[in-house]
């Protein structure tokens, strides 16, 4: 059994189907000839772990309100005033999978500083001191574990009292001062898969005006790392796309053989079927359609056209009666 569907829609059909078999057929091209692309991956072949941590105890000077000779670093703040010296420990590790030849150095050194306030984002170091706790030190080994410790006395009281004589001496006070106290690890090292190169800086602050304070810093620096190795492979889900394409080719295939087998283009109307439409349309509120043709004994008026007939039945005030003839097809 044959559907008409009038010959614009049909033909809109088949010219729907072939552009999704030509999409199809473009995206399966592109896809083709893009198969062999491929990507880069670096693929870790030894991984390991550092970290350097600074921990430390503030000891006290000889006073009646604590009965603690040092306080641990969990104190929240301290008295500048009753602060003698700060023992800091470093503590550094190295944790890989296989053995490294490694060598390295580490240092603990200081810098007071005094600053002064230009204005209220901008500020100036008038003055600072250096002071190495621990020249450059070296290490070395094959292990795949690293550990480094090491013990340093910060004296506190002296700096504070150190910046007083200056601020004295040159009658200037300054804005703010603190001595920043870095350990710097440095590490090389290699094995088969090949070289690595790290460098650790955990530091601490400690303010040296006010009659408190609280020690500051980066206290902790870790980071970790990995030998890699690049390695080439095909890029993923290439083949995704083309199932896709298909998808889209096997509709537009299967729409295009309906439309060529199950379709015809509707016959295209007689005049006087497009003569009848046009009338319905500009008159139809008018007209009224019999089915048959009714008998009656008034004298028949032949008239030339339908627009007269419409001059007549609005000079009667009738409406027009409208009998289709199978035999005549109008």
């Amino acid at each position: 059994m044959k559907i008409y569907l009038p010959r614009k829609v049909r033909l809109a059909l088949i010219i729907f189907s072939a552009l999704l078999l030509i999409a199809c057929g473009a995206g399966l091209v592109s896809k083709w000839l893009t198969n062999n692309e491929m990507e880069t991956e670096e693929i870790p072949v030894y991984q390991y772990q550092q970290q350097a941590v600074v921990d430390y105890k503030v000891n006290l000077l000889p006073n009646s309100f604590f009965q603690e000779a040092s306080l641990s670093s969990e104190q929240p703040a301290y008295l500048m005033s009753l602060t003698d010296s700060i023992d800091t420990i470093l503590n550094y590790s190295f944790t890989a999978q296989k053995n490294l030849e490694y060598e390295g150095q580490y240092s603990i050194t200081g810098t007071v500083k005094a600053y002064a306030r230009l204005d209220k984002d901008r500020e100036v170091v008038v003055w600072q001191k250096d002071y190495i706790y621990l020249p450059d030190t070296s290490f070395s080994g094959n292990d795949k574990i690293i550990n480094l410790t090491n013990n340093v006395n910060i004296p506190l009281q002296s700096y504070v009292q150190e910046l007083k004589q200056f601020e004295e001496t040159t009658r200037f006070s300054s804005s703010r001062a603190d001595i920043e106290i870095n350990y710097v690890i440095n590490l090389k090292g290699s094995n088969e898969h090949g070289n690595i190169e790290e460098k650790l800086n955990p530091t601490m602050v400690i303010p040296l005006k006010g009659s408190m304070f609280m020690v500051g810093g980066k206290l902790k620096d870790s980071q970790d790392g990995a030998i890699t190795v690049t390695q080439t492979k095909p890029v993923e889900n290439q083949m995704e796309g083309m199932a896709g394409n298909i998808v889209i080719g096997l509709l537009g295939l299967l729409m295009l053989g309906i439309v060529a087998i199950f379709t015809v283009n509707a016959p295209e109307p007689t005049p006087q079927e497009k003569l009848l439409k046009e009338l319905f349309r500009r008159h139809g509120e008018r007209i009224v359609t019999l089915y048959q043709m009714p008998v009656t004994s008034f004298d028949v008026i032949k008239i030339d056209n339908f627009e007269d007939m419409v001059k007549i039945a609005d000079e009667i005030e009738k409406i027009i009666f409208y009998y289709q003839d199978d035999s005549s097809g109008c």
